[in-house]
Parts: C-alpha cells; structure tokens; sequence
C-alpha cells in the first residue's frame, strides 16, 4: 500500500486515484526513517508520562514531610520524618514544580531535583 508522507512524518495511506498535497512524497513502502522517527516520539511521550507521574507522586510525598516536620515541632516525632529542614523540602518543592518540560535536563531522570538529606 502507497503512502504519502510529509517531511514532519504525518502520512496517509493513498491509492491511485488520490492526489498528493504539494508538500507530500509518495512513499510504496513505509520508509525506516520514519518508522526510527516514530519510535522517538513514542519514547520521548513515555518519558514525558514517567516525569510527569514522578512528579505527582514526589509532591504528594513533599506535602507529607511538611506536615512530618510540623508534628515534630509540636513534640510528637512522626516515624515516616526524613532528614531535612522545611526551608530544604519548600525549596525541594520549588524545584520539583519546575522540573516540567522547558527546564534545563528535563526529562533526564538522572538531572531530577534531588531531595533534602
């Protein structure tokens, strides 16, 4: 089956009455460029889904050792306290809200903010 392919990698599937659009090329076979084209997108949306449910959860677990450190301050010493101040996890907090696509590194896990110890 024909295709025709942009060179952004939208393509369709033609047949011989169909016209191309002025910015297509008709491909017989499925090119390997485009399908090496397709799986770094694929990955690149895995990674963005992965940072994106590390985030979520790195939050969550931030907003956790706030009130950790809160308790602790009031005499009781909550078991599930990390080491750190709360100025080191509100400005752990700061830099995990940032880590989104546009900063620097993103998405390299190994780039991620990293928490107080």
């Amino acid at each position: 089956m024909p295709y025709a392919i942009k060179a952004n990698g939208f393509f369709r599937s033609v047949d011989a009455d169909m016209e191309l659009d002025v910015d297509e090329t008709l491909f017989d076979v499925f090119p390997d460029w485009l399908v090496v084209m397709m799986d770094s997108q694929i990955a690149d949306s895995e990674n963005l889904l992965r940072e994106s449910e590390w985030k979520i959860k790195e939050l969550s677990d931030i907003s956790r050792q706030l009130e950790a450190i809160e308790e602790s301050e009031s005499g009781e010493s909550p078991p599930d306290l990390l080491p750190g101040t709360r100025k080191q996890w509100l400005r752990y907090r700061g830099q995990v809200s940032n880590w989104k696509e546009g900063a620097q590194s993103f998405p390299d896990i190994a780039q991620r903010p990293v928490r107080p110890s």
